[in-house]
């Protein structure tokens, strides 16, 4: 916490949202060294302070004395923090959020660590010609090139439509009631109810600080962390540095060795991350309204499998001789959600 005061009373210039990104970048400096000095090789350092405590204890045994039990004392402190920041180290590495208490879980989380890695590590993909490749420069290419294929160009000639033109299309509108709450300012109540609603441990994005970072630091850094996220409803634009996001591919089968048998997750910065967060709330109570009934996925309070037991009942008697020809379409929707475009 004192690394945070430091750089949290760095001067520097800018908007609110440029200023705590600037504050954010002299941290993590500061943040790094301190790795270096306290915290590099953990594994190896809980290994030698056990064999310094029970050396420790061995001479408090035989030689009892204030000054040998004072060593083991404070050998007793150093080898208890090195161990929970050898395991608060593996558990983040491993992304296990449920295992919360209970006797040290590090043999756990390095195991799971080693799973996690070996199951999303790419070591080989095979191209649209059937050719397997193997190094990472044809990999990336394979990656590139599946996703230029997969979102497509920009049609120029496509003219983006008019707000009144997408408004005649809708069956459905907001009352003016529920557009005045859409459009009131945000709070700061909102931003620090929305910033310590995530769970600290998700996946961060590349600014490198997690939720827990912004939560536990909140008395230092929640003044301008909120101002800033304010700043950005009241200009409607966010600097590139906010907005970068990590793509990361996750597997969705065992041993994927095609492009289309991952999932893309965007990992961003958690400042990014509240301001979605709050729009995506606000939103969240209206949505139901325009929706119409019969999309069942993906909508509160609604259930898809309403809408496979009605596929089921329409099909069910499709192969009757005395009715009128028909047919069933399906359609194959992975382009429709995999595309921003």
């Amino acid at each position: 916490m004192d690394l945070v005061k430091q750089a949290w009373s760095s001067q520097v210039a800018g908007s609110p949202l440029v200023r705590v990104c600037q504050k954010l970048k002299i941290l993590k400096g500061l943040l790094k060294k301190l790795n270096r000095e306290v915290y590099s090789d953990l594994s190896a350092r809980v290994k030698l302070k056990a064999v310094e405590l029970l050396l420790a204890q061995a001479e408090a045994l035989s030689h009892p004395s204030p000054i040998t039990f004072e060593a083991e004392n404070r050998l007793s402190k150093e080898a208890k923090e090195l161990r929970e920041a050898e395991e608060s180290f593996f558990r983040q590495k491993c992304r296990e959020v449920w295992l919360k208490e209970g006797d040290s879980n590090t043999p756990y989380f390095f195991r799971s660590v080693k799973i996690r890695e070996k199951r999303n590590m790419i070591r080989s993909l095979i191209d649209e010609v059937g050719h397997r490749v193997t190094d990472l420069e044809g990999m990336t290419k394979i990656a590139e090139d599946f996703y230029i294929k997969l979102l497509g160009e920009e049609d120029k000639e496509v003219v983006a439509p008019e707000v009144d033109q997408i408004g005649s299309l809708l069956l459905k509108k907001l009352i003016p009631a529920q557009g005045v709450d859409l459009c009131k300012p945000v709070t700061a109540e909102e931003v620090r109810a929305t910033m310590f609603g995530f769970n600290g441990d998700k996946a961060l994005g590349l600014d490198g600080y997690p939720t827990c970072f912004f939560q536990t630091a909140w008395s230092i850094v929640g003044a301008e962390v909120t101002s800033a996220i304010l700043y950005c409803f009241q200009v409607s634009n966010i600097p590139v540095s906010v907005n970068s996001t990590l793509l990361a591919l996750i597997p969705k089968v065992h041993s994927p060795e095609e492009m289309k048998f991952f999932r893309p997750i965007a990992c961003c910065n958690i400042l990014y991350k509240c301001i979605a967060k709050i729009l995506a709330t606000r939103l969240s109570a209206v949505m139901p309204c325009v929706i119409s009934e019969s999309q069942t996925a993906f909508v509160k309070g609604r259930i898809i499998g309403e809408n496979i037991l009605l596929a089921h009942e329409l099909v069910q008697k499709y192969g009757r001789k005395n009715i009128s020809s028909r047919s069933l379409v399906k359609v194959d929707l992975m382009k429709a959600f995999d595309s921003v475009n």
